[in-house]
């Protein structure tokens, strides 16, 4: 790693958090950076972090500014890297209130340089956040609706045929009770920090009664429709154990949590959610989900992901809209015509140029400065030796017997990549975009991975 140590002014470094959910889009931006002279480092957002100090100075994509953000943010502008950032969650909030408490902290937004909004909504958020410090806003779109777009389907068909042929005609259940199905009961969240200051247990209950509402209906799903295989699929910061246990001795159901959310919503029969970003991702792909709603709040319920799709406010209606949808008759003509509208607001960059591109238009326009004057390079020598010490210490962290939990979590979040996974998943982008050149990916680290244009056609990618 020590000879890529010096950085230059065209490293852009791109963290993923969770890669079923974000991987492939990011893939895509890296792409589209290497074919612009970016030497372009994209990897797990941990080991990124881990790395910081041995890693090109550069451009670095944040996935949100949260309070959380706020030490690693420092180091990284002490080791010099320039910080842009978008909200990888913005689509989904209960609240304008709750969205400023929980995804937006003014001493993290301090430390960025430009914020990249998915549309109008985002925009909205971020700028009229009362007396809150933040840097400019460019509504950018995200590279994940890139890859929802007509064009870009296609890459997910081989899989989702083998998801078919291994389930049949499936219904898949999306939960996402992360807030009170939490994978680590003990560590303290966002939300229970939001719901502790402002005494907001009715929000907390809410979530409750919809998680034990979910619990409930799968065995009812099950016994509705017993010739149908039912896929649980729960958010990866859940307890996946609690829904093992609950389907256990239910025959046609199985909790699966694997790969990329796409080839699954292509290949389902049936979608059903509450509030879930994957209910905009089916939406966009042509395939409305089912709402199921049996538990109400004009508060506290997540709006958006809900109002695209078909609503079911009890277990008659739900039970109707799936043998509906199985069945064929389900109408989604007037929902889409609705949907598409409402969408305008929320997500930019649907047609004409792809978001990745207008990202890397605001990351081109962002100044970076390598020379910090003489206190710039004392804080960067005092911070590189305090990330040795950090990068000692998690890593004692995942070795002891305590870590365990964090490190089964962190291999759900990122599971191990190789270069030949990541040299496939491009090989598949360019039977997609024409004329994307060949690249060629280098392992720097483990799941962490440079991308440039291959100088020519003998050159290969080089696993470490």
């Amino acid at each position: 790693m020590n000879a890529l140590a010096e950085s230059r002014m065209s490293t852009l470094l791109i963290p993923v958090e969770i890669a079923a959910r974000e991987l492939d889009a990011k893939i895509l931006l890296a792409c589209r950076a290497a074919e612009r002279g970016f030497e372009t480092i994209v990897g797990c957002r941990f080991d990124l972090d881990l790395h910081a100090d041995q890693l090109p100075r550069g451009i670095r994509l944040e996935k949100g500014v949260t309070d959380a953000s706020f030490k690693m943010f420092r180091n990284l502008k002490d080791l010099g890297y320039t910080l842009a950032a978008w909200d990888e969650e913005a689509l989904v909030y209960y609240n304008d209130h709750v969205y400023g408490e929980t995804r937006y902290s003014a001493r993290s937004a301090a430390l960025v340089d430009c914020l990249m909004a998915w549309g109008d909504d985002n925009q909205r958020l971020w700028a009229t956040g009362a007396g809150k410090m933040r840097p400019p806003i460019v509504v950018t779109g995200n590279p994940r609706a890139d890859l929802l777009r007509p064009d870009f389907r296609s890459l997910y068909a081989p899989a989702a045929s083998e998801i078919r042929d291994a389930f049949g005609d499936f219904i898949l259940i999306n939960s996402n009770f992360g807030s009170v199905n939490f994978y680590d009961d003990g560590k303290e969240t966002k939300f229970n920090r939001y719901v502790a200051r402002h005494g907001a247990t009715e929000l907390r209950e809410h979530r409750l009664a919809l998680f034990r509402a979910f619990l409930d209906i799968v065995p009812e799903i099950a016994r509705a429709f017993p010739k149908a295989t039912i896929i649980v699929r729960p958010h990866p910061a859940e307890d996946h154990r609690v829904w093992v246990e609950t389907t256990a001795t239910l025959q046609n159901v199985q909790v699966i949590y694997s790969g990329s959310v796409l080839p699954w919503l292509s290949a389902a029969a049936a979608v059903v959610h509450n509030g879930c970003t994957t209910a905009v991702e089916a939406f966009l792909m042509g395939v409305p989900a089912l709402a199921y709603r049996p538990v109400v709040s004009t508060e506290w319920d997540v709006v958006l992901p809900n109002r695209v799709s078909h609503e079911a406010f009890d277990r008659q209606a739900l039970v109707g809209l799936l043998e509906a949808r199985l069945s064929g008759r389900l109408d989604d003509a007037a929902l889409l015509t609705r949907g598409h509208e409402l969408l305008t607001e929320f997500i930019g960059a649907r047609t004409g140029r792809l978001a990745s591109d207008r990202i890397l238009d605001a990351v081109e326009a962002l100044r970076w400065d390598r020379s910090a004057g003489i206190l710039g390079r004392v804080r960067r020598l005092l911070r590189e030796g305090a990330m040795r010490r950090r990068r000692r210490r998690k890593l004692a962290e995942l070795a002891a017997p305590a870590g365990r939990l964090l490190a089964a979590q962190r291999q759900r979040n990122f599971p191990p990549l190789t270069v030949v996974d990541l040299q496939s998943r491009i090989d598949a982008l360019r039977t997609v975009i024409k004329g994307m050149p060949p690249l060629c990916v280098q392992e720097i680290h483990d799941n962490i991975f440079s991308l440039s244009v291959m100088r020519d056609e003998g050159e290969h990618g080089t696993a470490r």
